[in-house]
């Protein structure tokens, strides 16, 4: 892989950066804060805000933010494309196949697809991808 675009969208279509999302989602929500409460007074006007805190936190960490960023540009560019194009991108990005062979399963050039590749990476680079890689 040439780049950190070319990682990202070989995450984006394998599953990879979905699962990434959902395993930060959980770490953030199994780590348990430490009471530093050590008086031995009554808490007065206590209720819980447990939904508002998870929320906080999820949209506090850069992590997460920027593997959400990233999921959803990729996901804009994508949701435009034809169902040849698409299948072509995924086939490259997963590397189960060769150029050659996906050129022929798809009705393709080598050529088309690097040019299709090419504007695809181009887009999306141009919209500042957060990259935690």
């Amino acid at each position: 892989m040439a780049d950190k675009v070319d990682k990202l969208l070989t995450d984006y279509f394998t599953g990879d950066l979905q699962r990434k999302i959902s395993m930060r989602v959980d770490m953030l929500n199994t780590v348990q804060e430490i009471d530093e409460n050590t008086g031995g007074g009554r808490a007065q006007y206590k209720y819980s805000n447990a939904v508002e805190n998870k929320m906080i936190t999820e949209e506090s960490d850069a992590e997460l933010v920027a593997l959400r960023h990233n999921k959803k540009v990729i996901d804009t560019w994508t949701s435009g494309m034809d169902k040849v194009r698409y299948q072509v991108m995924k086939e490259m990005y997963c590397r189960h196949k060769t150029w050659d062979k996906i050129a022929l399963d798809n009705g393709v050039s080598r050529t088309t697809m690097a040019e299709w590749r090419k504007e695809l990476k181009f887009s999306i680079e141009g919209w500042g991808l957060l990259i935690t890689y």
